[in-house]
């Protein structure tokens, strides 16, 4: 069981894209614990070493951060990772010309989250990959 202290951080691999074209560079998202008072948790989030901007999450959410709460848990898979292979759930759902797909394995850590939104230039989607972290998983 992986227990989660101050000092703790995630990094994803960030891309966008429109009806599958990359577009700009890979980016690295990162999220520090900052605090942590009962479920509520307060982190640094930060894009390439940029100024960190502070966001709240929970304990209950993916990665504390990614609040998968109003998503359908579609069905579970092996997943390959930076961490090897990984058990996961996935849930996902549509709100409209958005959706939203989020992998969570065990101990509640988010190993990819896919956000979508129909637009006028096809489909946009957001991917975060986890790909770092000084937690052992």
């Amino acid at each position: 069981m992986v227990s989660l202290t101050k000092g703790n951080w995630f990094a994803y691999q960030y891309t966008v894209a429109v009806s599958g074209r990359p577009q700009g560079e890979i980016a690295i998202e990162r999220y520090v614990i900052k605090e942590i008072d009962g479920d509520k948790v307060i982190l640094a989030r930060d894009l390439n070493n940029g100024t960190p901007e502070t966001v709240e999450g929970n304990l209950s959410y993916g990665t504390c951060v990614f609040d998968y709460s109003r998503l359908e848990k579609r069905g579970s898979d092996n997943m390959k990772t930076s961490f090897g292979s990984m058990y996961v759930t996935i849930y996902e759902k549509e709100f409209g010309d958005e959706g939203e797909r989020i992998f969570i394995g065990k101990d509640n850590i988010a190993f990819r989250v896919i956000n979508t939104r129909k637009t006028e230039n096809g489909l946009y989607t957001e991917t975060r990959e986890l790909c770092w972290s000084d937690v052992k998983l």
